[in-house]
């Protein structure tokens, strides 16, 4: 594992040992890495989302596209929110 020492303004010591103790990590080098972690798999579905709406533009472009049932997309998102 390499290294790389990060430094904050003292101003964010007090938050992000509140965010150690509550979050159960076990140090403060433990939460960043899970922050960046948190990051990367966000820009991830983020690039996956970007991509999936290119090829819905590109398919609609060609005339390749559906009805939209707003009730049917209400109802996945419910399903998904488990509500």
């Amino acid at each position: 594992m390499s290294k790389l020492a990060v430094q904050l303004p003292e101003s964010l010591k007090p938050y992000v040992d509140a965010q150690v103790s509550a979050g159960g990590f076990a140090s403060a080098d433990e939460y960043v890495r899970a922050l960046i972690e948190a990051e990367q798999k966000r820009q991830q579905r983020k690039a996956g989302l970007r991509a999936e709406l290119e090829r819905g533009l590109q398919q609609s472009a060609e005339g390749d596209s559906a009805v939209l049932d707003m009730a049917a997309i209400k109802a996945e998102g419910r399903r998904r929110l488990g509500i």
